[in-house]
């Protein structure tokens, strides 16, 4: 069967973004970590800057049922907490590991979605996009076992799994996209 190029090319996008995530994950968990929270802050100031100018654009009547300014300062506030206190996040909020851990579970249960189809259509290699499952929700469930316990290790353990997961994913869309 062969794919729509639509669903190869968005699968491909996918597959190259798990490859750098896990790639950085693996190389620098805290920096990575820190990155995110760095770039999250930046957007969500940009947000709150785009809220304050809708505030003077707007009538006073529809900027006091909108709150444009109340919602500007608060995302700016919050992106500079992101921005300047990304270190101290990173230590007070291992919650992300468990949320991340959450995430990567849920690829896992998309890719079985895909396993089950690809057996279900006969397909042969439908074992590469089930071991790219199991590998992804072992992954999440590594990080959700013991998420406070050493946040650095399960996110460079994280990033070793999205590295194998991209590369079981790029070689299934390879092989069933030879396969008729």
């Amino acid at each position: 069967m062969k794919w729509p190029k639509e669903f190869v090319a968005a699968r491909i996008l996918l597959c190259v973004l798990e490859l750098i995530v896990g790639i950085l994950l693996w190389i620098d968990p805290a920096g990575f970590a820190t990155g995110i929270f760095v770039v999250g802050g930046v957007l969500l100031m940009l947000l709150g800057v785009v809220q304050i100018v809708q505030y003077f654009r707007l009538s006073p009547e529809e900027a006091f049922f909108r709150q444009p300014l109340v919602k500007g300062l608060l995302l700016i506030g919050i992106g500079a907490l992101f921005v300047f206190g990304a270190d101290w996040l990173l230590l007070t909020f291992p919650i992300l590991t468990v949320l991340y851990g959450i995430a990567i579970g849920f690829s896992g249960l998309v890719k079985i979605q895909l396993a089950a189809d690809l057996f279900r259509w006969k397909i042969k290699k439908w074992v590469w996009p089930a071991l790219s499952a199991l590998l992804s929700i072992v992954c999440g469930a590594l990080m959700l076992w013991n998420p406070f316990a050493s946040t650095t290790v399960l996110w460079s353990l994280a990033g070793a799994l999205l590295v194998a997961a991209a590369v079981t994913d790029a070689v299934t869309l390879l092989l069933n996209q030879r396969e008729k």
